[in-house]
């Protein structure tokens, strides 16, 4: 499946819609809590916590800010590696406000990829897709991506791999996945979606 929004577009969307509330967010702890180790990660996580910012609309304002946190390097030519990158926010305002917040993140969550949670007021889905890169001898690396909505709460979270290449595997030139890339997908999709949901659930 073909992700249909890139994380940075992703991430910009939620950023000007979101924001946190006042529970305390420690992104980095909380993706090392919730099986971020599990992945091949180099190098620390980094947080950076947004400036609260004030969104007007014809029902009202609202205030949003975005908290984000990456972890792995930020090279991925030195093979295999992981990147995990993660943006959680939260909306203020009127009911009005929150109301419609709430119906356009909605529709953006589902139109993300497959649904992989939909209870206890938590909706989640994810996609996953490969694409060339420096990584002999596929040339290829995956990246999967999750979203959710909790109440007033939004997570974007990433994940791009590049899994060493199968014994007797060859570099692939067409544009179509093929069954490696579907294993690749597929290997990181469990560790996308928990580490997704564990999130989630903090909030």
């Amino acid at each position: 499946m073909r992700i249909k929004r890139s994380l940075f577009l992703a991430c910009a969307a939620a950023a000007a819609l979101w924001a946190p509330a006042v529970a305390v967010v420690h992104l980095c702890a909380w993706m090392g809590a919730g099986g971020a180790l599990s992945l091949e990660l180099e190098g620390g996580c980094h947080e950076t916590h947004g400036t609260p910012k004030t969104r007007h609309t014809p029902l009202g304002s609202g205030t949003s800010t975005f908290y984000t946190a990456r972890w792995g390097v930020t090279n991925l030519q030195l093979l295999p590696e992981h990147v995990v990158s993660v943006g959680v926010a939260h909306v203020t305002g009127s009911s009005a406000v929150l109301a419609l917040v709430k119906k356009e993140e909605r529709a953006k969550v589902l139109e993300n990829g497959v649904l992989v949670a939909n209870s206890n007021g938590v909706l989640a889905t994810e996609a996953g897709d490969t694409y060339s890169c420096q990584n002999p001898p596929t040339g290829d690396c995956t990246k999967t991506e999750f979203e959710s909505v909790k109440g007033n709460w939004g997570v974007v979270l990433g994940v791009v791999g590049a899994p060493p290449g199968s014994p007797g595997a060859q570099e692939e030139n067409s544009g179509e996945d093929d069954p490696q890339d579907l294993a690749q997908e597929e290997s990181l999709k469990g560790p996308t979606v928990g580490l997704g949901l564990a999130i989630t659930a903090r909030l």
